[in-house]
Formats: structure tokens, C-alpha cells, sequence
């Protein structure tokens, strides 16, 4: 179990056990800054295990495993001419990760129409009320903003890297018949590393709702579990299935 790990869980545990002391002012309730603590602690740990993560061998991961068969792929449809097989596996593949883009694409245009009305109803209170004014501006364009801000950013990447995906694959498919098998294979093992990444960024993106929606101790937790979720899900494939002859 990581060290950033396991103090970030004290952190937050701390801060839920005794929501009457702050690590920073003794006698005052729990502040925003030791919250943020410990969030950033589970965000730095969760960087650090995506660092270590790329370290591994490729047959050690997910990642690298299902990138290493889809080049093994390339080169048994070019060596077999199986050119209708691959035809309808890129068709598929590229069918799938289209569908992934728009639907984030959706999912982005709704998110940032909500933070649009909720900023224009900010602003038309605060016309109204010099004294709400500061504060509604302060702690939307300061703390909510860096939230919902975090939340945009990854749905926009998850959206891109499906997409990145999806032209990838569009590319090789007219490759197939006159490229090098290297290229080939190079291009296959791209729109995995991209499809990888999509879903990487859409699972972040969740953390991101938690943290826009229940703050940031929610948002602690949620990086906490995707700690949990990523670490059973990113072994070879045979550890993951737990079939030795995958």
C-alpha cells in the first residue's frame, strides 16, 4: 500500500471522525485548506501510480498487453490477406470509439450549459444584492470554478482520445494493403494507447462530478477508489481474467 495512500486516507478520515478541529486552526471548524489537503495527497498518489504504471512492462499491463495484440493482429491479417476480416473488425472498432467521442462530447455540452446558467444566475443575484455579490463571486470563481474547470478538461480529453481512436484506425484501414507491416503495427498499438486513455480520462472525469457536486472531501474519497478501481484493473490480462492461458 502506498505511503501517499495511506495518508491520505488519515486525512480524510481525520477530517470526518473530528469535524470540529482543523489541522491548521485548533479552535475553528474544519477549514477548506485541510480538505484540499487531502484531496491533492490522493491526487498526487493517483499521479504517482499512473508514473509507476508506464515503468512496467507492456506485458505487464492492460494497456501494453492489448496493444502488443492488436500489432500481433495487424500482422496475421497482412500475412493471411484476411482483408474482409479486418474490414469488419476496424469497421466495429472504429464504430465504437465514435460512439464513446459523441456521447462525451454530450455529456461535455450538458455540463458546460449547466455551469453556464448557474454562472448567469450568480451574476443576476449579485446585481441585486450588493452583499452577496462578493461572496457569490469569490467562491464560485475561485473554488467552484477550478472544480468545474477539472471536470470540463477531462471530458474534453476523454472525448479527444476516443477520437484519436477512431482516426487511427480510419488511417490504417487504408493502409492495410500498401504500408509497412511496422507502420502497421505502430498505428494499431496507437489506437489502443488512445482508446486507453479515453476511458482513463472518463473514469477521472466521475471523480469530477463528485468534487463539483459533494466537495472536496467527496473528492478525496472518489480518487481514493479510483486508486482501488485502477489498481485491479490495469494488470495483464491474465491476472485480470485470472486465466493463466488467456
Amino acid at each position: 500500500m502506498s505511503p501517499l495512500y495511506r495518508f491520505a486516507r488519515f486525512l480524510i478520515l481525520l477530517n470526518i471522525s473530528n469535524p470540529t478541529t482543523s489541522l491548521f486552526t485548533p479552535s475553528a471548524p474544519l477549514s477548506c485548506t485541510a480538505k484540499l489537503t487531502a484531496a491533492g495527497v490522493a491526487g498526487v498518489n493517483l499521479l504517482r501510480y499512473h508514473h509507476q504504471l508506464n515503468k512496467k512492462e507492456p506485458s505487464e499491463t492492460w494497456k501494453g498487453a492489448q496493444a502488443d495484440y492488436r500489432a500481433k493482429w495487424a500482422g496475421h491479417v497482412v500475412e493471411n490477406k484476411e482483408w474482409l476480416y479486418a474490414v469488419q473488425t476496424l469497421r466495429n472498432g472504429i464504430t465504437s470509439n465514435t460512439f464513446y467521442a459523441s456521447t462525451v462530447l454530450s455529456l461535455f455540452a450538458l455540463a458546460a450549459g449547466n455551469v453556464w446558467t448557474a454562472t448567469q444566475k450568480a451574476r443576476t443575484i449579485s446585481t441585486l444584492s450588493k452583499q452577496s455579490s462578493g461572496i457569490l463571486s469569490s467562491s464560485f470563481t475561485s473554488l467552484q470554478g477550478y472544480r468545474v474547470a477539472g471536470l470540463l478538461l477531462s471530458l474534453l480529453a476523454s472525448a479527444y482520445k476516443f477520437a484519436q481512436a477512431a482516426r487511427t484506425m480510419t488511417h490504417a484501414g487504408f493502409m492495410f494493403p500498401t504500408a509497412r507491416l511496422s507502420l502497421l503495427k505502430k498505428m494499431m498499438m496507437k489506437s489502443e494507447n488512445s482508446q486507453w486513455s479515453g476511458f482513463r480520462y472518463l473514469y477521472i472525469s466521475m471523480a469530477g462530478v463528485v468534487w463539483v457536486v459533494w466537495g472536496d472531501l467527496a473528492f478525496g474519497w472518489a480518487l481514493v477508489g479510483l486508486w482501488g478501481f485502477f489498481k485491479r484493473i490495469d494488470g495483464s490480462p491474465e491476472k485480470v481474467t485470472g486465466d493463466v492461458d488467456f
